[in-house]
């Protein structure tokens, strides 16, 4: 066998090795959507057309050049076939491209369709014509001489041009198109284009090595890789969708509570003391007017910024109750952030069911923070009538607020929520916060 049939085969071999684990990933990636689009299914065909067709051409190598009959036939049916799958491949690639732009919303255009069905016919047509020509006749795409050598024809060359130029023409259809695809896709899809007709052209200037399939592997890899790329950062985009509607979902639970509570004691003060009442109106127009912006958003802020929020409703509950709650901090860390609406839910229930629930009704509510092993430390305890933990969501109450934190922080945000609580002595939440939640929240 001929050096370059041996370089050729060991190339070929290791590209329908390469080519088959991919397809068995994306095949495996697209069962796990549980349901295949025509752009998929057509990637599929692409990668088991080139394993078929590289498959035949590594067989060419060993029976060319050999008399037996039986090899003669085997020769003629490879070579055949290295032709067809080059047609039929860049038929799929289009339709693949179109299938791709339709789905994305783009332009269908059925005259550039049929124009490219036309050429991948007319290249066919050229090997089929061929096909009648074998035996020593150089006008067709290839002949085989007296001792059965695969020899190039006059009209070798016209494969490839065919092939490059419905290559070009999908490349132009891609750029006209740009705007419905994502960058990834596009970029891909050029790199596989530019692959094929490089290959091509170097396939028909030299004599040696298979430059075409060394260009279609180029494609394959090309294929994969945009592929791979556009559906991750699908994913990305729709896990960012889910977190802002849950982040939405929660954060509508959480407003209406919290107003409706601050407005109920400002009521509950407009009959006891007027003055106090008109007082706590100004605490809680300053806290609908310096927060709305962030509970809006849903986004992490600045911890100092949730802590403002939270005085806010301190402050409405200290007119109310007077001396009966005491507030003391230890703020050591202050630069991370939080989901909105983290702290005041927390004091709110310390508050409520804490400090209110035992007899006499007065307490205080620590809040600290600090840093402990690269994560951001945020207590909040109470010396409250304490309760069972075990027992929080099961009491046949409404914990909307405690509920809807512990979501944000833990399945949301990334972080860890905790609750200790011992009957008659108080409660303490203990909120472990990355350092960069944000990051988490954009990943």
């Amino acid at each position: 066998m001929p050096t370059k049939y041996i370089i050729n085969a060991t190339i070929e071999c290791f590209l329908i090795i390469f080519i088959f684990m991919l397809m068995m990933m994306v095949f495996r990636e697209m069962r796990a959507q549980g349901k295949l689009v025509k752009s998929d299914k057509i990637l599929l065909s692409i990668f088991s057309v080139n394993v078929v067709g590289l498959g035949f051409d590594i067989v060419s190598y060993f029976v060319d050049n050999q008399t037996e009959s039986l090899f003669v036939v085997m020769n003629r049916i490879c070579i055949f076939v290295s032709f067809a799958y080059g047609a039929v491949l860049m038929l799929l690639f289009s339709y693949y491209v179109f299938a791709l732009i339709e789905e994305e919303g783009g332009e269908k255009n059925r005259l550039l369709k049929q124009f490219v069905g036309l050429v991948c016919l007319v290249d066919l047509g050229i090997l089929t014509v061929t096909q009648f020509t074998l035996d020593g006749y150089s006008g067709g795409l290839y002949y085989f001489d007296s001792s059965n050598k695969y020899m190039r024809g006059a009209y070798y060359s016209s494969h490839y041009f065919l092939i490059g130029v419905v290559f070009l023409i999908t490349v132009v259809w891609l750029v006209a198109q740009k705007k419905v695809l994502s960058d990834t896709l596009l970029h891909s899809m050029i790199i596989a284009c530019v692959a094929v007709v490089l290959g091509g052209v170097l396939q028909i200037a030299t004599d040696g090595i298979a430059f075409i399939q060394i260009g279609n592997a180029v494609a394959v890899l090309a294929f994969f890789g945009g592929y791979e790329k556009n559906r991750n950062e699908i994913i990305l985009h729709q896990r960012q969708l889910n977190h802002e509607l849950q982040n939405a979902v929660l954060l509508s639970q959480i407003q209406p509570h919290f107003i409706f509570n601050a407005l109920t004691t400002i009521q509950t003060l407009t009959v006891k003391s007027p003055e106090t009442a008109y007082e706590a109106i100004d605490y809680f127009s300053d806290f609908l007017r310096g927060s709305m912006a962030s509970l809006e958003s849903g986004k992490p802020i600045p911890f100092e910024e949730d802590l403002k929020t939270a005085m806010g409703y301190l402050e409405i509950e200290k007119l109310r109750f007077r001396d009966s709650i005491n507030v003391v901090m230890q703020i050591r860390e202050k630069d991370f952030k939080v989901p909105p609406l983290t702290i005041q839910p927390i004091v709110e229930n310390a508050v409520r069911h804490g400090i209110r629930g035992k007899s006499p009704a007065k307490g205080t509510i620590s809040i600290s923070t600090y840093r402990a092993d690269g994560v951001c430390v945020l207590e909040i305890s109470d010396d409250g009538c304490g309760f069972d933990p075990d027992k929080i969501y099961s009491d046949g109450k409404l914990h909307v607020g405690v509920k809807n934190v512990r979501e944000r922080v833990e399945k949301i945000h990334g972080g860890k929520y905790n609750i200790e609580s011992t009957p008659g002595e108080g409660t303490t939440v203990t909120i472990r916060i990355p350092a960069d939640v944000e990051d988490v929240w954009q990943e």
